[in-house]
């Protein structure tokens, strides 16, 4: 329509242009603002489902689930492509390296209770199945293969109460 507003499936016809000038402007006009319109819509779909992937990102983290965080971010990469979703896997990614050392601390600190002279039996029982504890839940939660054989490296090192 633009090339030819007479007759717009002849084809280009300059003449025509140039009779409906302020036509084919106005029209112009309005369609950079459609797409405009177009693109913000776009835009703001893509941020909502950005918000609404952090959300379920946010509580599988929480969980220790980091392979389905990480699986969740993925998915919603390729629903929705023109979205900012490489802070998730950031967020994801540091998220799990905390949890490893936070778990890895935890499990070592009650593994040296677990060897220190002159505790009770049942105490430094209880302190070696709180570390084997800790290193069972990265195995069972994270599902990611670094972490897990990290921590099953660990387990094996620990005897069993």
């Amino acid at each position: 329509f633009l090339k030819n507003p007479v007759e717009p499936p002849a084809g280009a016809r300059d003449e025509y242009v140039a009779d409906y000038l302020g036509l084919v402007q106005e029209i112009q006009s309005q369609m950079r603002k459609i797409e405009q319109e177009q693109s913000s819509r776009l835009a703001a779909i893509s941020s909502e489902q950005v918000k609404i992937a952090h959300a379920e990102i946010t509580v599988l983290v929480k969980q220790e689930q980091f392979k389905d965080a990480l699986d969740k971010v993925t998915n919603y990469k390729d629903k929705f492509a023109k979205g900012e979703f490489a802070q998730l896997d950031t967020f994801v990614n540091e998220s799990v390296k905390q949890a490893w050392l936070s778990a890895k601390d935890y499990a070592d600190n009650r593994y040296k209770d677990f060897q220190a002279p002159g505790l009770p039996k049942t105490v430094s029982d209880q302190a070696l199945r709180d570390a084997r504890a800790r290193l069972q839940q990265v195995v069972d939660r994270f599902g990611m293969e670094e972490y897990v054989s990290l921590a099953q490296a660990m387990l094996a090192k620990y005897p069993t109460p």
